[in-house]
């Protein structure tokens, strides 16, 4: 709910209240990469885009999923430039992402990681300054979201965006990201992990009774409370 009307806070992008923005604009300068309850229109042409038939998002081979954003996002490209950029910035996208091979495969048959990936390669091909995620690490084991954050930040250094997500894998985010913000009851932290460490705000986000942040470590620990 960051950017829509409903939120307390006001939200800015190059001095504009985003809150005030259509709908249009905002996907000129912003991805929000929420596919869950999504349907949408595709065809067979590329060029000639008419809308035909709805599906939903998980019902469709992965190349018609970037299909449909290069094409509704169509009105930021003149035609000439649309039909030039269409296939090789979806083959970019593929490629940053390691899922060019699923290309023709339905998304419903991908695992969770895969899945995600496709949805991050989804969101370059929108070819937005800024993309925003929540919590893109739900449902996968530990190696495929350690996979997906090192992604995004490796994503972030080559192709210069604000990649902002929501997470509670606080150890690894502490790792990937370049600043972080930390909510508390009583406070809101926004500086790099470093300076954040250093600061202690990490020691009271969880009754220490259980875990406890490791300044050294930079990650909780469970705290050593002997049983006898």
């Amino acid at each position: 709910g960051i950017l829509d009307q409903n939120t307390h806070q006001i939200v800015y992008y190059e001095n504009q209240i985003i809150a005030t923005m259509t709908r249009q604009d905002c996907v000129r300068f912003i991805n929000l990469e929420d596919y869950s309850h999504e349907t949408f229109h595709i065809d067979d042409g590329w060029n000639n885009y008419q809308p035909t038939h709805r599906y939903h998002v998980n019902s469709v081979v992965v190349r018609d999923n970037l299909l449909y954003i290069m094409l509704h996002n169509r009105h930021r490209k003149t035609s000439k430039i649309l039909v030039y950029n269409l296939e090789t910035r979806e083959k970019e996208s593929l490629i940053d992402t390691d899922t060019l091979s699923l290309v023709n495969r339905k998304c419903s048959e991908l695992s969770d990681g895969q899945l995600q990936r496709v949805m991050i390669a989804r969101a370059l091909v929108q070819d937005t300054p800024i993309i925003l995620l929540d919590e893109p690490t739900t449902h996968l084991d530990i190696y495929h979201r350690a996979y997906i954050l090192k992604l995004l930040k490796n994503l972030a250094d080559k192709k210069k965006k604000t990649i902002i997500f929501s997470t509670h894998e606080i150890d690894l985010a502490i790792q990937v990201s370049h600043k972080m913000i930390v909510m508390t009851k009583e406070k809101t932290y926004f500086d790099k992990p470093e300076m954040l460490i250093k600061s202690g705000c990490f020691k009271n986000l969880f009754p220490s009774e259980t875990i406890e942040f490791d300044n050294e470590l930079k990650q909780f620990i469970l705290k050593n409370n002997n049983v006898s």
